[in-house]
């Protein structure tokens, strides 16, 4: 049985390419999310990921619909 995730992406594991596929999420800034998580760790949230890539706010609202975190 398929199981439809409405296009939700963990931010902390999804490679480049896909986090690049979301909306707003230049494939510049998707590299680096992808640098990054491998030097200091996984995103625990969007506040997170906006500050370590410096997001503007309208992007960080598109990417909250579309991403997930670890628990």
């Amino acid at each position: 049985r398929g199981y439809d995730d409405g296009g939700l992406v963990g931010a902390s594991s999804a490679p480049a390419a896909v986090l690049a596929a979301r909306p707003g999420m230049a494939p510049e800034l998707a590299g680096k999310a992808g640098e990054l998580r491998a030097v200091r760790g996984p995103f625990v949230s969007g506040d997170d990921l906006s500050i370590a890539l410096g997001l503007r706010s309208d992007l960080v609202t598109a990417l909250a619909d579309v991403t997930v975190y670890p628990a």
